[in-house]
C-alpha cells in the first residue's frame, strides 16, 4: 500500500484527503497509521487464502496479524 497526500492533479484528488493505493490483492497486506504527517505504526496481515478479502482479513481463524511489521521506510 501507497499513501500519498495530494499527488494527483486531477480534482477528485484535491483536498485534504490522504490517498490509500493498492497494488492488486494476495495473501499479505500491510497497513500503516499515520497523525500530522507523522507514521506511527505499521502492521502486516497474512491470510491463509490467497486472495485477501474482508472475511480472510478480519473474520478467518487462520489470519496472522504482526504489528510492527517488517516494512523498511
Amino acid at each position: 500500500m501507497v499513501i500519498a497526500r495530494k499527488a494527483f492533479s486531477a480534482p477528485c484528488f484535491q483536498g485534504d484527503s490522504d490517498i490509500f493505493v493498492m497494488n492488486g490483492q494476495n495473501d499479505t497486506e500491510y497497513v500503516a497509521d499515520a497523525e500530522d504527517e507523522k507514521s506511527l505504526c505499521s502492521a502486516r496481515i497474512k491470510v491463509k487464502n490467497e486472495f485477501c478479502d474482508y472475511n480472510a482479513k478480519y473474520l478467518a481463524d487462520e489470519t496472522q496479524y504482526f504489528c510492527l511489521s517488517d516494512v523498511k521506510k
